[in-house]
């Protein structure tokens, strides 16, 4: 059994998509679906919201108008039109008050940001962590627990300080983590970090703060469809070239899991079947040949002997530096992991059909000098209207994408029911008091 929670790496929330309210009466999941529609198309007019949601003129008047009086939705500026009558006034999400925290686990950090409803950044924070000498993060989880700890007590008092409600906590976990042909190494690993989690939301905000953990690629695609220049992409695909290659999918709108919480799994895409053996037991896989030992190997074979290197995040910025000064050893290796990036592409895309793959991690730092040799691997790969339809690009959120997914994911089912935010923050005021005494 997985030591996630339900609605987290080992599959969907059975209860809603993206958070585990789901709305009860009438008023209640049309404030929801008023508030979600505006989240997924920005500012609109009532007559806007009457046309598109399928509300009455009365309904959308009387929820605009509590959804504006409690703060989660803003009067925008006046829309003239150009044509006679009264000029349209947009509403947007506000929501100023209401903050989700998102937090990322690597090999050496926890970094963590805090949004508000309208998604923008109010705090950041970040807490190194050291296991011992060939330790991974699974095997030292007091270790990654107290750095999670230390980011997620900052951000709860910042947001406590600032007067606001912090609606839920979410966890984005590396795809290594989560994976069921092996599982975590460390039983205790994902019960102890979630316990202090919890502990921490209880203690510092009383209880219903929604505490939850989800594979790092998939809140990263959440991430590229919000707030990418692919936004507009139904179907996206995220792939993050790390240590463990991993993908996220934005299927139709929504985010996809697949049965087991693990679709676009593409590191253990197999790409070559008399390749080499991989760590999950498979031969061949992508991973071997796009992964951050593969690349290290190829580029700079100097440094592959040493596990603690190949996991430093400063092992991809020596290989960048290398190519940079036209070492052509580098450049010769980014040439041949270039090469296998494009044929890994060419099956994704022409199994999943995307509109959009953006690459991040080790693909995004070292795309000056990949990306040409990718997209020629692809083009001779793959055929027809995938190739032709198909955007490939880097992403533009500068490796932030996991934890800004994690951060919007905590908000989530604020949208989705922003009845439940009034309840939390009746909760958090009886628990402040509490609260304040312990911290």
């Amino acid at each position: 059994m997985s030591p996630w929670p339900t609605g987290s790496p080992t599959g969907p929330d059975p209860k809603t998509p993206s958070g585990r309210y789901r709305p009860t009466g009438t008023r209640r999941s049309n404030a929801g679906l008023l508030l979600g529609h505006l989240h997924r198309y920005g500012p609109r007019s009532r007559t806007d919201l009457v046309a598109e949601t399928g509300l009455s003129k009365a309904s959308v008047t009387s929820l605009v108008g509590d959804l504006v009086a409690r703060d989660l939705l803003v009067e925008c500026d006046v829309t003239h039109t150009g044509h006679s009558g009264r000029p349209s006034r947009p509403v947007d999400i506000s929501g100023r008050w209401v903050e989700g925290i998102g937090i990322e686990i690597t090999e050496r950090t926890a970094t963590g940001f805090a949004i508000n409803l309208s998604g923008d950044l109010v705090a950041e924070r970040s807490a190194p962590f050291a296991p011992a000498e060939g330790e991974d993060i699974d095997r030292a989880p007091g270790d990654v627990a107290q750095a999670i700890a230390r980011v997620a007590s900052d951000l709860l008092d910042a947001a406590l300080d600032r007067g606001h409600v912090v609606a839920g906590l979410c966890l984005a976990v590396p795809a290594h983590l989560c994976r069921r042909a092996q599982p975590i190494r460390s039983p205790g690993w994902g019960p102890e970090v979630m316990a202090v989690l919890e502990q921490l939301t209880t203690t510092r905000c009383g209880p219903g703060v929604d505490v939850r953990a989800d594979r790092s690629a998939d809140l990263a695609a959440v991430a590229e469809r919000r707030l990418g220049p692919q936004g507009e992409a139904a179907t996206l695909v995220t792939i993050d070239g790390g240590a463990a290659v991993g993908g996220g999918v934005v299927l139709d709108g929504g985010a996809a899991r697949g049965a087991t919480g693990l679709v676009a799994d593409v590191g253990h895409l197999v790409v070559a079947a008399d390749g080499e053996r991989c760590w999950c037991g498979g031969r061949g896989c992508w991973e071997t040949v796009v992964g951050v030992e593969a690349i290290v190997r190829q580029c700079c074979p100097d440094l592959a002997g040493n596990p603690l290197t190949l996991r430093s995040p400063a092992v991809i910025a020596e290989v960048a530096r290398r190519a940079r000064i036209g070492d052509a050893f580098a450049l010769e290796g980014l040439e041949r992991v270039g090469r296998w990036v494009g044929i890994g592409l060419a099956s994704i895309v022409a199994t999943l059909n995307p509109h959009a793959v953006v690459l991040d991690g080790s693909f995004r730092l070292l795309g000056p000098w990949l990306l040409d040799h990718a997209m020629a691997a692809f083009a001779a790969h793959a055929g027809g209207p995938a190739l032709d339809d198909c955007i490939v690009t880097t992403s533009s959120l500068d490796g932030t994408a996991p934890r800004r997914g994690a951060a919007m994911r905590a908000v989530a089912h604020v949208v989705d029911d922003p009845e439940s935010i009034l309840e939390a923050a009746s909760s958090v005021c009886n628990g402040r008091a509490a609260g304040s005494s312990q911290r």
